[in-house]
This record gives structure tokens, C-alpha cells and sequence, in this order.
């Protein structure tokens, strides 16, 4: 494994071999999701956006946490199909109605979700120790901040707008405990199937 080469060549770090281990298992398990979502998004002409979605609904993630699935392979499935329907959805929704009366209500739930579930983040099935909590809460609210206030600032045209929007919509619901439990259904009986 390559955590065992890193600690062979550097032993002083035997004692961050968990910490090691679970950086490049995040590295590696990006690297793949970003991958399946190019390679399924670009048959609709819709990677940038569907790559912009994935990257701010996970770094929001970080921060914020929320719902799992029960596996690596679900949370690729899953992740990877929204990344990619959510933004032909919008573009399918800008044909008919854009304007901010869909936007500010997308944002004020997000807000009020964040503020009231996050932080929701489970390091080895036990959620975060309280003295983390208020960081991961000021974090999550002020990274919901800044990507709501660059949205508007940056110019962006509709679609990544509503994109951003719909991602950062989409990760906060999953603080809810209606989402946890939808994803625990969703677990058992793909689990079922062999997933």
C-alpha cells in the first residue's frame, strides 16, 4: 500500500499513519470522481458545469458534512449522477423560467439549513467533538457566504449561477435528517442488489 511505502521512506511518520492514509484515500477517491464526471457529462456538452457542481457541493461537504451512504461505490454512483443530471435539469429550467425569484429562495433555505444541521461531519461513525463544532459551523456559513456573494459579484452567466446554486442547495439538504434517513433507505436496499 502506499501509506506503508510513505512511512518506509520516512518512519517518523508512523504515528500520522491514519491521518497519511486518509488523505490519499480522499486524493485518490476525487481524482476518480472528477474523472467519471467529465467522462459522463461531456457527451451533453455540460463537464464544466457538472464539474463546477461537484467541486463546490464537496468543498461545501468539507465544512458543512452531511448524510452518507453506506459505501465508496454508492457515493460514487450517486455523486457522480447528480454532478451530471442537475446540470442538464438546469439547463432544461432556463429554457422555460430564470430570474431571482427562484435563486434567493434556493439560497435563504440553504442558509437556514446550514445554520440550524452543521455541522453534520462523522469521523469513524462519531459525529465531530463539540470543540470542533462552532469551527466547522463559523466555516460552513462563511464558505456558504463567500460562494453566495461571489456568485452574484462574478457576473456569472444563468446557468452556472443556478449550477452553483442547485450545489450548494442539494448539499445542505443533505444536513437533514429526512436525507439521512432517505440515504439509509437507499443503502440498505442497494446493498441488497450487491452494491
Amino acid at each position: 500500500m502506499v501509506t506503508e511505502q510513505v512511512i518506509y521512506y520516512n518512519d517518523s511518520l508512523e504515528k500520522e499513519k491514519d491521518k497519511i492514509r486518509y488523505g490519499l484515500e480522499w486524493a485518490i477517491s476525487t481524482f476518480i470522481q472528477f474523472g467519471v464526471v467529465i467522462v459522463f457529462s461531456i457527451p451533453f456538452g455540460l463537464y464544466i458545469e457538472s464539474l463546477i457542481f461537484l467541486f463546490i457541493g464537496g468543498i461545501l461537504r468539507m465544512f458543512s458534512g452531511g448524510a452518507h451512504l453506506s459505501s465508496y461505490y454508492l457515493c460514487l454512483t450517486i455523486t457522480s449522477i447528480q454532478a451530471v443530471l442537475y446540470p442538464i435539469l438546469i439547463q432544461i429550467l432556463l429554457l422555460y423560467l430564470y430570474n431571482n425569484i427562484i435563486i434567493i429562495p434556493l439560497y435563504l433555505i440553504s442558509f437556514l439549513l446550514l445554520l440550524l444541521y452543521a455541522p453534520k461531519i462523522y469521523i469513524k461513525r462519531k459525529i465531530i467533538k463539540r470543540k470542533n463544532y462552532i469551527f466547522f459551523k463559523i466555516a460552513s456559513l462563511l464558505l456558504f457566504l463567500i460562494i453566495t456573494l461571489s456568485t452574484f459579484a462574478l457576473n456569472l452567466t444563468p446557468m452556472l449561477q443556478l449550477t452553483i446554486i442547485i450545489s450548494v442547495f442539494v448539499q445542505s439538504l443533505t444536513l437533514t435528517l429526512f436525507m439521512e434517513r432517505f440515504f439509509n433507505k437507499i443503502s440498505i436496499m442497494l446493498m441488497k442488489g450487491g452494491y
